[in-house]
């Protein structure tokens, strides 16, 4: 969210700061010119990632089809490793082959709106 707020991110004149961030947090993918899909999701309570590390067999799906780009947990924004745990409501920034984006959308569920308000802007860190 902060890099939008700079002014060397360069985004269409007909797509405004609030209308990109408001579409990342729909958990709609964005479809990217190099055939990528970036993308919000969220790990549900039943999810089959939840309460493994990054780097587990569990989940094998996910990194295998995907990079993950950040993680909001707990109103942080983390860089994720393969230790990284993952945990109910936490939100992953993924992006994609656009052929991979099905299958991520498989194991996240849509942002909960009740999240999107509480990340503390600037606030990154390596987890």
């Amino acid at each position: 969210y902060q890099m939008l707020r700079h002014d060397d991110v360069k985004l269409p004149s007909d797509v405004g700061y609030l209308e990109l961030l408001q579409l990342i947090q729909s958990g709609i993918p964005i479809k990217l010119s190099n055939g990528k899909d970036f993308l919000l999701g969220e790990i549900h309570e039943n999810s089959p990632l939840r309460g493994h590390f990054l780097s587990s067999e569990a989940a094998k799906p996910l990194h295998q089809n995907a990079e993950v780009i950040a993680l909001l947990h707990d109103g942080d924004i983390l860089v994720p490793n393969g230790q990284t745990k993952l945990h109910n409501k936490d939100q992953l920034l993924v992006l994609a082959e656009s052929d991979k984006t099905g299958k991520i959308r498989e194991l996240l569920a849509p942002p909960s709106s009740s999240r999107q308000d509480s990340v503390d802007s600037g606030q990154i860190q390596t987890f």
